[in-house]
């Protein structure tokens, strides 16, 4: 497989692997969970549902340090 397939099937794999973890959650789980191999899609999907995961951790994190900052007294 040249750079450029394997680069393509990465791409789509990523992207579903996004959507996935982002709609099906217990899919991707499943998909996560499965054996380590040289296949480009599942690699991509793996990286972007992991990806999609990370993001919504920071977007959580960030939500909490705004609610306490805004629970915070204010001193004058």
């Amino acid at each position: 497989m040249d750079d450029k397939e394997y680069e393509k099937q990465y791409t789509a794999g990523y992207n579903s692997g996004y959507i996935l973890s982002r709609f099906e959650p217990t899919l991707f789980k499943h998909l996560q969970q499965s054996p380590a191999t040289d296949d480009p899609y599942l690699t991509g999907i793996k990286d972007g549902g992991l990806q999609h995961q990370q993001s919504l951790y920071l977007e959580n994190l960030q939500k909490a340090r705004q609610m306490s900052q805004q629970s915070k007294p204010r001193h004058r």
